[in-house]
């Protein structure tokens, strides 16, 4: 009984299966379908492709666009070979200046250079890939790149770490972007006569090594507003502030033919900040230091002689250190005006010294006036009577023993009776010569700050005016 039941059961199924599929014929001839079988039609219908799929196709099709590229592609022939020069596009992005050397006269520098030009031979619209590439150094080996170099280098390096900092991006329709890093030491020809407050420009020119200006055009990149060299905003420089720069495009003429160069010109200005540490005020205070000597008595000898010996050395090792980082030009610099002058100022208290000696020395052998008393005369008149006159007698001594020198004054407008003259000296005693005062000393005391006041402003106003 079971038997028959499923036997049954199975031969509806049967029909009903049947009757579906001439449904389905009926519908696709008729132009009509049932309800099931839209719904059937809705589940087994394929899809679109999936991402996943679009990256598969990707993977398969990039390896061919590389090798056509690679087949096309001669990194020994230029874009354009045979017909109008290739012009390439040029901006620059400067990462860092790390020092500028007077003595060398040079700057270092590191910045991305970045060039942009179109070769048809590596266009790939052709595929039906839309997306730009992204290549790293080792397809620059395959690619024709601009054998550009650079006119005022002394060293520098393409970086490699960790990998080659290189990069080539490639368009559908054969336009190229090529960048790359470079660290470079690039000479910077300097005019140091308002030295430390001098303002420097340097530039940074670069040009075909090979190719000349009928093959081969540099220009600036100045596509949307974009500046065509560009500066990190955390540089600083050890010394100078970058005040300005720009560019320009120029040709160069050599006897091998004339070729496009681009040049970026750099303004420095050099803060005097470091100077006023280590030259200027160190060099104040020791020309202050040498006028303390027109204070000390003219009888401490050793002292004034101490200090100002030390000072004369000490301002020499100044001036000494000053020049140490300097090239041996032949003209003379704004800081060495300033250094010469005070060590002339510091070897004149030194001298000073000398004067003051000297005529110390002469007051002392002269002696010192005392009155004089005469019991005779010539017109037998009282002297004590008579306006005595002084008498300043270069060979009168004093070496212990009083001394009285008589002298006669004869007049020229007829003949009269002659005046007698008596100048009577003795000499100084240890007291007295303690409180000598010295009018070499009493004149420097005004005359050396005066002057060298005086000499400062002079010496900052043309400063500031040449530089």
């Amino acid at each position: 009984m079971r038997a028959k039941l499923w036997q049954s059961v199975v031969i509806f199924t049967a029909c009903l299966a049947a009757g579906d599929s001439s449904a389905v014929e009926d519908g696709r001839q008729n132009g009509t379908f049932t309800n099931a079988t839209t719904f059937t039609d809705t589940i087994t219908r394929p899809t679109e492709p999936t991402k996943k799929a679009e990256i598969n196709d990707a993977e398969i099709l990039l390896p061919r666009i590389l090798n056509q590229i690679q087949n096309k592609s001669d990194s020994r022939l230029r874009p354009k070979i045979g017909r109008e020069p290739i012009t390439v596009y040029t901006d620059m992005f400067v990462l860092d200046i790390g020092y500028i050397s007077e003595a060398n006269m040079e700057f270092r520098t590191s910045f991305f250079l970045r060039m942009y030009w179109k070769d048809e031979r590596l266009a790939y619209n052709n595929t039906g890939y839309k997306k730009r590439l992204a290549l790293n150094a080792k397809m620059v080996q395959h690619m024709w790149i601009p054998d550009i170099y650079f006119v005022n280098e002394k060293s520098g390096i393409k970086h490699d770490l960790t990998k080659e900092n290189e990069v080539v991006r490639l368009w559908p329709n054969g336009e190229v972007f090529h960048s790359m890093r470079l660290s470079m030491t690039a000479s910077c020809p300097m005019r140091l006569h308002n030295y430390p407050l001098d303002k420097q420009v340097c530039k940074l020119a670069f040009e075909s090594f090979s190719y000349e200006d009928t093959e081969l055009l540099f220009q600036w990149k100045k596509a949307k507003g974009n500046k065509e060299v560009d500066v990190a905003e955390e540089l600083e420089i050890p010394q100078f502030i970058l005040t300005d720069y720009w560019t320009n495009t120029t040709s160069a003429n050599f006897t091998s033919g004339a070729y496009s160069r681009l040049i970026v010109w750099f303004k420095f200005e050099r803060s005097i900040g470091f100077f006023l540490i280590q030259t200027y005020i160190p060099a104040y205070l020791i020309v202050m230091l040498s006028w303390i000597a027109f204070w000390i008595s003219h009888n401490s000898t050793p002292a004034r002689i101490a200090l100002g010996i030390t000072t004369v050395l000490t301002m020499t090792t100044l001036t000494n250190s000053a020049r140490a980082s300097l090239p041996k030009v032949s003209y003379v610099k704004s800081i060495e005006w300033f250094l010469i002058l005070c060590f002339l100022y510091v070897f004149a208290s030194l001298v000073e010294y000398a004067c003051v000696s000297f005529e110390m020395n002469r007051k002392i052998k002269k002696g010192m006036k005392i009155p004089v008393v005469d019991t005779e005369s010539d017109d037998g008149k009282d002297p004590e009577k008579k306006d005595l006159v002084d008498v300043m007698d270069g060979n009168l001594n004093a070496n212990g023993n009083t001394q009285t020198r008589r002298r006669n004054k004869f007049s020229f407008y007829g003949r009269k009776t002659a005046e007698k003259r008596l100048v009577q000296y003795r000499p100084y005693t240890d007291q007295e010569i303690e409180k000598l005062v010295s009018h070499v000393d009493n004149w420097s005391r005004v005359g050396f700050p005066l002057s060298f006041v005086l000499f400062n402003i002079i010496y900052w106003a043309l400063t500031i005016h040449f530089s």
